[in-house]
Parts: C-alpha cells; sequence; structure tokens
C-alpha cells in the first residue's frame, strides 16, 4: 500500500509541556557525569530510580527493541527534546566513526525515521528530515471522514493512517499537564458524532500529544516504545508505572515544580511559576 507523508516543519509545543529557556535551573538537568539527578520529593525514590534507568536503557529489558532508550530522541542535555543542532553533531559523529569502522551506530538514526523508509523499508538511509529539523515519524490514524489523494492519479485511496513528521514531545512539566477529572465545559452545546467518532477528541478531559490521544503517561510511555523503540514485546505494566514516575519528578523551572506541589495538594494560592521581570 503507497503512503503518503506529510511533513509538519518547525518547532512544536505540546500539551507535555513547555518550551524550555537554556537558563531554566529546574529539576531534571543531567549531573556533571552525565546521569539525571533524582527527584524523589513525591515519588517513591526506588520507582524513581527504576524509572530513570528505563528512560536510559536502550535494551528494554529486552523487549526486542531498535536499540533506542527514551533518552536517545529525549536528550537530557537538550531539555528532553531534540534540537536539530544536536541531531545533525550526532550524525557527523557517527559518519567519522564509520570512516574507520563501517558498522559504528548510533541508535538515534533507525530506518523507520527516515525520509524513504516508505520506499525502501529498513534498507532506508535518507535522514534529511531528522538531521536538518529534528523531526521524528509518526503515524497517525485518518479520522473516518478524512480520504487522501492519489498523487498521480488524483482519486481516493483506500488508506487509513498517515505519516506526520514532528518535533520529539517534551516530557517535562507533565506533573500539571494531562487529563483531569474537570467536568468539560466546551463546546457549549452537544456536538454530532462524525462516523461515530466523538468530534471533541479522544479525550474531553486533557491528554498528551497534542490530540489529547494518550489519556495516561503510561498509555503516552507504551506507544512510544511500539513506534519508536519498535519493541516486538508487550512493554510491562510496572515498567510504564517507574517510566512515568520519573516523568513526573521533571520540571522546567523550580517555580514549576512549587506549581505542581501546590496543584497536587490543593495548597491555594497557586503560586506564580514565573520569575519577576527585571526592572532597568
Amino acid at each position: 500500500m503507497a503512503w503518503r507523508t506529510g511533513i509538519v516543519t518547525g518547532v512544536v509545543v505540546s500539551l507535555l509541556g513547555i518550551v524550555l529557556s537554556s537558563t531554566s535551573g529546574g529539576a531534571g538537568r543531567p549531573q556533571g557525569n552525565g546521569a539525571i539527578k533524582l527527584n524523589c520529593a513525591h515519588q517513591p525514590c526506588d520507582q524513581v530510580a527504576r524509572g530513570r534507568a528505563a528512560f536510559n536503557d536502550g535494551n528494554l529489558q529486552a523487549l526486542g527493541g531498535n536499540g533506542r532508550a527514551c533518552a536517545d530522541c529525549h536528550l537530557p542535555s537538550e531539555h528532553f527534546q531534540l534540537s536539530p543542532a544536536a541531531a545533525r553533531a550526532r550524525f557527523e559523529a557517527l559518519l567519522g566513526k564509520r570512516e574507520l569502522n563501517k558498522n559504528a551506530d548510533d541508535p538515534l538514526f533507525r530506518p523507520v525515521d527516515a525520509d524513504d523508509f516508505r520506499v525502501n523499508g529498513e534498507n532506508a538511509v535518507d535522514f534529511s528530515n531528522l538531521v536538518d529539523n529534528g523531526l521524528v515519524r509518526v503515524t497517525l490514524p485518518l479520522p473516518p471522514n478524512v480520504r487522501l489523494l492519489d498523487s498521480v492519479t488524483g482519486q481516493p485511496t483506500d488508506e487509513t493512517a498517515t505519516d506526520l513528521f514532528r518535533a520529539v514531545m517534551p516530557v517535562m512539566n507533565v506533573a500539571i499537564t494531562g487529563s483531569d477529572s474537570v467536568a468539560p465545559i466546551w463546546p457549549p452545546a452537544p456536538r454530532v458524532p462524525i462516523p461515530g467518532v466523538d468530534p471533541n477528541g479522544p479525550n474531553r478531559q486533557g491528554g498528551y500529544q497534542h490530540d489529547a490521544r494518550f489519556a495516561t503517561l503510561q498509555e503516552q510511555a507504551r506507544g512510544a516504545l511500539i513506534a519508536h523503540a519498535q519493541v516486538s514485546v508487550e512493554p510491562p505494566s510496572d515498567m510504564l508505572d517507574d517510566l512515568a514516575a520519573f516523568q513526573q519528578t521533571l520540571f522546567s523551572s523550580t517555580g514549576v515544580e512549587r506549581l505542581a506541589e501546590a496543584i497536587a495538594s490543593g495548597s491555594t494560592p497557586f503560586p506564580d511559576p514565573d520569575h519577576a521581570p527585571r526592572e532597568r
């Protein structure tokens, strides 16, 4: 079946977090030895530690993946995202290594994220989108009322999914995003379902990713392991719980962390997470 690829250029800001400045001082920064400092203030430290280990594990507990760890795309040094500059630096370093060892490898560069994957499969080698723009492939199902057109014939196809290229999603500040127990207030009047699908989205009380299609961090982590690490074994629920616990300790600043603590405890008024502007 032919696939159509939609390319999303530019940097994506998601429901998973806040765009991070290079001066933010929150928890989750890599330490001098490259490890991510544990933040166990509100989570069982052993669970957070297991989650950190799983986040950095390319073997992924022998789940049959492609050698990628979460941290290969969510770089701690890049605020758990992937900049085009970082992607290019790793690609150029890989090319340099291959001059001495043709089998040199970097798990960031896997065929599934190559531009020519739908044509050449596991032999794909064109990483232009990843290297130039820091974008990875995601495959999304099409709504039932959307059809793709064949670029040659102009006729509708039978495809049920499409590829998009988007930036690596941030994982900081997820402790204050996602679904909640507050009843939806939008839209003010019921909307008619489209071929049986709720037009308001999969999770009306919020979720993760741009379309809120994942209701929990565990569900989001499972989707990433299957789509990006290409695991062939179902991820165990306890590992997904550990990953969720670790991610909930990552914040872009101490101000956001204090806000998360206040929300969790119900302490009002909530603190302002932003720094006061400096007077000149």
